[in-house]
C-alpha cells in the first residue's frame, strides 16, 4: 500500500510542471482574448494588424512539431485550423465594394488576410501553433464586416470553435523551443514539461470547456416555457441558410452568382 501511494504521489508531482504550463495557457488566453477585443473596438486597420501580430508570433515561437505532440490534439488542431483558413477565404466575398476608398482598402486587406490565414491553416499540420492566425483571422474579419457595413453577427456558435484553437495555440506558444532559456523557477517549470503531456491536458481541458458551452445551451433549450421539446419540434432550424442567403450573408453564394452577395 505504501509503494502504491508512492506511485500516485510521483504520478502527481511529475504532472506538476504540466499542469502550471496549461494553467499559464488559461490565463495568457485569458490576456489575448482582451487584446483582441480592444481591437475590434478600435476596428479597421487594428483588426489587420491583430492578424498580422499573430502572424510573426507564430513565426518566432514556432512551437512543438505535429510529432511531439499528442495525436488528439493534433487531430482537433489541423481540423480547426484548416476549417477556420477557409472560413476566412469565404467570409468577405459577401461584403460589398465600391462604397469607399477607405472601405475598398480595408477590403483589400482582409483579403489578403483570409489567403494568409489559409496558408497558417495548412501549416498547422506540420506546426500546429499556426492555428492562431486563422482563429484571430476569423474574429478580425467578423470585426471589420460589423464595423463597415453593421452587419451584426451572434457572439454564439462558431465562437467556441474559434477559442478552442486559439487557447490550444497559445498553450503550444509555451512549448516552443526556445523556452529552455526562460528565467525564474515558473520559467524553469515550463522549461521542464512535457510536450505531449502537456498537449494531452491541454486538449483535455479545451474539449471540458467547449463541451460545458453545449451542456449549457441544452439546458437553457430543455427549460423553455414551452416544454423541453419545443425546441425540437419548432424552431426551423432549416430556415437559416435561406434567411443568410435572403439576407446577403451566406458567403458561399458568391460562388455561384457572378454579382455575389449584395443584400
Amino acid at each position: 500500500m505504501t509503494d502504491l501511494a508512492e506511485d500516485h504521489a510521483s504520478d502527481r508531482s511529475s504532472l506538476s510542471n504540466e499542469i502550471f504550463v496549461v494553467g499559464a495557457s488559461v490565463l495568457l488566453f485569458v490576456l489575448a482574448v482582451t487584446l483582441i477585443d480592444r481591437a475590434r473596438e478600435v476596428g479597421g486597420w487594428a483588426d489587420i494588424a491583430a492578424v498580422g501580430v499573430a502572424g510573426v508570433i507564430c513565426l518566432v515561437l514556432r512551437g512543438p512539431r505535429a510529432d511531439e505532440i499528442s495525436q488528439p490534439t493534433n487531430i482537433i488542431i489541423r481540423v480547426i485550423a484548416i476549417m477556420l483558413g477557409i472560413y476566412v477565404l469565404l467570409s468577405p466575398l459577401s461584403f460589398p465594394s465600391g462604397v469607399s476608398s477607405y472601405t475598398d482598402n480595408l477590403m483589400t486587406a482582409s483579403r489578403a488576410v483570409a489567403i494568409v490565414s489559409v496558408a497558417f491553416g495548412f501549416a498547422a499540420i506540420r506546426y500546429p501553433i499556426f492555428v492562431i492566425v486563422p482563429c484571430v483571422g476569423v474574429l478580425a474579419t467578423k470585426a471589420i464586416g460589423e464595423d463597415l457595413f453593421d452587419i451584426g453577427i451572434s457572439p454564439t456558435d462558431y465562437i467556441p470553435v474559434v477559442e478552442i484553437g486559439l487557447y490550444l495555440g497559445i498553450g503550444l506558444c509555451l512549448l516552443t523551443p526556445q523556452r529552455k532559456c526562460l528565467p525564474f523557477p515558473p520559467g524553469k517549470m515550463i522549461a521542464s514539461a512535457d510536450a505531449e503531456k502537456t498537449s494531452t491536458l491541454l486538449f483535455m481541458v479545451g474539449v471540458g470547456v467547449h463541451f460545458a458551452n453545449y451542456f449549457y445551451s441544452g439546458m437553457a433549450k430543455i427549460l423553455l416555457d414551452g416544454g423541453p421539446l419545443l425546441w425540437v419540434m419548432q424552431n426551423p432550424t432549416e430556415a437559416l441558410t435561406l434567411n443568410a442567403w435572403v439576407g446577403g450573408f451566406l458567403p458561399s453564394t458568391f460562388l455561384f452568382s457572378g454579382e455575389g452577395n449584395r443584400g
